[in-house]
């Protein structure tokens, strides 16, 4: 299978979302993804075999020595901040398959927005293919790309849009979104963290020695340090909706530039609580996203 037909595939529909009406409430949550009151959320944060299949469409429509390409690139060399023995991370980290699973960094606030813009195009688009409300664009270029804007405007092939399929918006989440799923259902006073210490799912991990996530100070039975790094995006105990990483690993960006949510693998724990911000200026190696995405009808 060709890395085009695997980003509109499987990858992009891990967060195919519900919509707010009855009908969309009533849809099974997509493959990767977790239903969070009105809202479907990414069960982990980006990685960077996700938005590596999103470069490459970008090279495939627009080519590799396009600006609209070289500007979607994440900055590599963020390694070189934060950690003295870096180089081997700028130079693989992104490229090489050992990191596939890790969170992508390294990306700007304008750059995640574009990828959730990217993500409900193709989205949208595999969903009307399968509606046959539009045929396959074999040969995708600048020109002809399909955009959820340019259908419902009637400009894409010459189409009049179809008004029952769903538009699956996606963006960044806001930060009640944010805080309400890491909370996972518990009171974020009582439990900063999204876990109960006390219950027996999250004991038994403590009680092995397991990380519940990937902080500084991790939680842990010894309260050892985390790793030097982040970890696999699916890696860590999930909380109570089945997240993965709500809490460390990677900062998460909201809605609101320049503020993210949860903390990293270079935060301490008192940063990484729920209700907590942490103010940021540009891509860093700590910092990275999921998505949230509400559909809607045209």
């Amino acid at each position: 299978m060709t890395p085009f037909l695997r980003i509109a595939f499987p990858a992009l529909l891990l967060c195919l979302l519900s919509a707010t009406n009855t009908r969309a409430q009533r849809q099974s949550p997509p493959p990767g993804t977790v239903a969070v009151s009105n809202f479907f959320i990414d069960r982990q944060e980006i990685s960077n075999i996700d938005y590596r299949e999103y470069l490459f469409w970008l090279q495939l429509v627009f080519g590799k020595d396009s600006d609209v390409y070289r500007q979607a690139l994440p900055d590599t060399t963020v390694w070189r901040v934060n950690i003295s023995y870096n180089e081997p991370l700028v130079e693989h980290y992104f490229q090489h398959p050992a990191y596939d699973q890790y969170p992508v960094v390294g990306v700007s606030f304008e750059q995640a927005t574009q990828y959730c813009s990217w993500r409900t195009d193709r989205v949208y688009e595999k969903r009307l293919m399968e509606a046959g409300a539009i045929p396959i664009n074999k040969q995708p270029n600048a020109s002809n790309f399909f955009t959820a804007e340019r259908y419902l405007a009637g400009q894409y092939m010459g189409l009049a849009p179809n008004k029952t399929v769903e538009v699956p918006r996606y963006r960044l989440p806001s930060k009640d979104e944010w805080e309400l799923a890491a909370s996972a259902s518990l009171d974020a006073t009582l439990f900063p963290y999204g876990y109960n210490l006390n219950d027996k799912r999250v004991a038994k991990e403590l009680n092995k020695g397991h990380a519940l996530f990937n902080t500084r100070r991790v939680v842990v039975r010894q309260n050892q340090q985390a790793g030097l790094y982040t970890s696999p995006a699916s890696s860590g105990l999930p909380n109570g909706y089945d997240l993965h990483h709500m809490i460390g690993n990677v900062a998460e960006m909201i809605d609101q530039k320049g503020q993210c949510k949860g903390g990293s693998y270079i935060h301490q724990l008192e940063d990484s609580k729920i209700t907590q911000s942490i103010p940021y200026e540009q891509a860093a190696s700590w910092l990275g996203f999921r998505c949230v995405c509400v559909p809607e009808l045209p």
